[in-house]
């Protein structure tokens, strides 16, 4: 697996997010950059049960994710989900070169790792586009499977953990 290293967001990190969010192949899915932009710059105030990480590879940054809990929030989407113990994640490869690549893969678990350090996370669910097949894929490959009733993809931390007992004993790099 690819080493990589979330670090929280800090106001240096922001002019490097706003370059992201204009990308072409981000735009499409994060469609009001002046929104997310003004989540980040209140981060420590209205947004502070939102945890913002900027993705690094060797020292070199290439991605943004979060994570938060639901029941912060009242995104329509997630109205059929259990609310409490539930987290849901939002994610980005900024840098191109790192499309593709394994990146996306590894953040995400990296992500899922702090996710469920939180002893009250029961499960992670995310709402993707219908259109966006890669983030689907992804999610996919991660573990997440879409749950019908819910609406949207879903990773357990018991899934999580049977995963990782699995690996254990049948492949020394098997998983994260």
């Amino acid at each position: 697996m690819r080493e990589i290293i979330l670090k929280r967001v800090a106001d240096h990190h922001l002019p490097l997010i706003e370059t992201w969010l204009q990308a072409a192949h981000v735009r499409p899915w994060f469609s009001d950059p002046e929104a997310w932009l003004a989540e980040l710059a209140q981060r420590g105030d209205v947004f502070d049960f939102i945890t913002h990480f900027v993705a690094y590879h060797h020292y070199v940054p290439f991605g943004f994710c979060q994570y938060y809990p639901i029941e912060r929030t009242d995104e329509a989407v997630f109205i059929h989900c259990p609310r409490e113990g539930s987290y849901s994640i939002d994610y980005l490869i900024g840098e191109s070169a790192y499309l593709s690549r394994g990146f996306g893969s590894a953040m995400l678990s990296r992500l899922v790792d702090h996710v469920f350090a939180h002893r009250e996370a029961e499960r992670i669910v995310v709402s993707v586009d219908d259109g966006n097949g890669a983030s689907q894929r992804l999610l996919i490959r991660t573990g997440f499977m879409f749950h019908e009733a819910w609406g949207v993809f879903a990773l357990t931390r018991e899934a999580v953990s049977e995963s990782r007992a699995r690996c254990s004993t049948t492949a020394p790099r098997c998983g994260r």
